[in-house]
């Protein structure tokens, strides 16, 4: 082998190296655990906001999310201050432990006036008004909530009350508008992200309770102003926190 071909090989080789080094640090899983100086912390939000990677800690305080060297990760809890950290090598050799630091609520100066304050909610009465409207429904529609094999027509009828109920009380703010049903469905219907495989992957939303749920989120006074792609993460949180109570209240009529 002459020297011309042994140095045109070798360079191939580095050629082959240098063109295949970018796809040996391509994303590896990264996993931790977020505490505080109490206890672990569960649904913490950690989003890898160089490749816009979303999820959250379980019950545990545990998670995993992939990475890269040099992505930032943010954790962010409703109860901590947001925290970034830098993706180093080490990063992936051992679990990465992340500590919050809690939010210290402090009052400041209050202002007394004269001016009317809100009626504060009484949950008597709101317990009382509730049951109301559902005698008068079940007088109105007794169908409704017959028995049936699946269960799901008299789930969507008694659901279907509760989110008129809190419909009503809907805050009205100037300046302020909130998402409506339509607005959700149209959502639903045309984003990428925001889809069937969402509802049923992400929010545990089976197919059959889309309309209802959506229906759900409406009374639940979420702004339009989330719609906007610029907010992505702050309804993905919100969403969230509409399936979990969402499912609740299925879980436990189907309880009853």
């Amino acid at each position: 082998m002459t020297l011309t071909n042994y140095l045109y090989i070798l360079n191939k080789i580095t050629f082959i190296i240098l063109l295949l080094l970018p796809f040996s640090v391509l994303s590896q899983s990264i996993k931790g655990k977020v505490y505080d100086d109490a206890a672990t912390v569960n649904g913490a939000k950690i989003v890898n906001i160089t490749q816009q990677i979303l999820t959250y800690t379980n019950d545990k305080g545990d998670f995993q999310i992939d990475a890269t060297v040099g992505d930032s990760i943010v954790f962010s809890s409703l109860f901590h201050f947001e925290k970034t950290i830098k993706v180093t090598k080490s990063s992936f050799d051992d679990v990465m432990v992340v500590e919050l630091k809690k939010i210290v609520n402090e009052l400041d100066e209050v202002e007394l006036t004269n001016e009317p304050t809100e009626k504060p909610f009484d949950p008597v009465v709101a317990n009382e008004t509730l049951q109301t409207q559902i005698q008068n429904d079940i007088k109105a529609n007794p169908h409704l909530y017959s028995k049936s094999p699946s269960g799901n027509a008299d789930i969507i009828a008694i659901v279907g009350l509760i989110a008129k109920l809190f419909k009503s009380k809907k805050p009205k703010k100037e300046a302020i508008t909130y998402a409506t049903y339509q607005q959700l469905q149209n959502l639903f219907s045309t984003n990428s992200y925001f889809n069937d495989t969402f509802l049923k992957r992400d929010l545990n939303i089976p197919a059959e309770y889309k309309n209802l749920f959506l229906e759900y989120c409406e009374t639940q006074a979420i702004e339009t102003k989330l719609l906007s792609p610029d907010n992505r993460f702050m309804l993905v949180d919100t969403l969230v926190k509409c399936s979990n109570d969402f499912l609740e209240i299925v879980n436990n009529h189907k309880k009853d």
